[in-house]
């Protein structure tokens, strides 16, 4: 067993009392909250796009924004409904930085994991982009309290060419702990690279390694046959995951979708996501 997890809201969610897995199940704060787009695109860890709830997960592109923009995500983890993920975040340029604030939650009202997040990124050269943020984590079990903890998050992006970039990653480099049973928080290397062929086409190639947990390799594809439409299709290795989705733009609004196929355990996670930018 890599960690020891409280059977917590999977009893409510069945009905069936006590429940023990035969498998390794997530501990505290090991949900990406990546948006519908990312997960789409087999759960890259980082984004081509701003204005969305990637901007959580790569604070790299608020250096782009051009005005204050909103975003939110929702999904109930493998369909269950007391498996409720939900992410939120606004952000804007302000001077020579790109500043954005974010929330996350995941769980019920027995258990609930949630996280404010503080991000801001600066272009340092025409090619290099530099993010990061800081982040307090809470967890409430209900009956029993409630801890909390700071976090960070790094990250870099290199413009290598007109159409190649690549990205790192860093999270929770401090090595944070929550908790009476001082129980460590995840610590996440993640790089990739992210390639355009065309206006039209993205590509990446990204690894994500929880140091707790093997390295899993994404890979994912879109396509925009249109500039108002999307569609992507990704596949994840450790855990086994095969992804789709895309997305719907209509002047300043979009709305995107996404679909995680978990081969090992026959679940499927639907997940929906908003963005609304070029706010007054």
């Amino acid at each position: 067993m890599k960690k020891a997890v409280p059977t917590r809201f999977y009893t409510r969610s069945l009905s069936l009392g006590i429940i023990f897995y035969p498998c390794l199940l997530f501990s505290a704060f090991e949900s990406t909250h990546f948006s519908p787009f990312q997960n789409a695109m087999g759960g890259c860890p980082f984004s081509f796009f701003p204005n969305t709830t990637s901007i959580l997960t790569d604070p790299t592109l608020l250096s782009d924004q051009k005005s204050i923009f909103g975003s939110g995500s929702f999904s109930n983890k493998f369909g269950i409904n007391d498996l409720y993920e939900s992410s939120f975040i606004t952000g804007t340029r302000f001077k020579k930085y790109g500043v954005g604030l974010g929330f996350t939650r995941f769980g019920n009202f027995i258990y609930k994991e949630s996280q404010v997040a503080v991000l801001s990124s600066r272009r340092i050269r025409d090619n290099i982009i530099f993010g990061g943020g800081i982040m307090v984590y809470n967890i409430a079990i209900k009956e029993y309290g409630a801890a909390s903890t700071i976090g960070t998050r790094l990250s870099l992006r290199y413009q290598m060419n007109a159409s190649l970039q690549s990205v790192f990653s860093l999270l929770n480099a401090n090595q944070p702990q929550i908790g009476k049973s001082k129980e460590p928080l995840p610590q996440v290397i993640s790089g990739g690279i992210l390639l355009s062929p065309t206006e039209s086409v993205h590509g990446q190639l990204s690894i994500l390694h929880d140091i707790s947990y093997p390295i899993s390799i994404r890979l994912g594809i879109s396509w925009q046959p249109i500039n108002e439409i999307g569609f992507a299709v990704g596949k994840t290795t450790d855990p086994d995951i095969f992804t789709a989705g895309g997305f719907i733009k209509w002047k300043y609004f979009q709305f995107e979708f996404g679909c995680l196929s978990y081969t090992n355990v026959g679940f499927v996670t639907y997940q929906a996501g908003f963005s609304i930018f070029r706010l007054p």
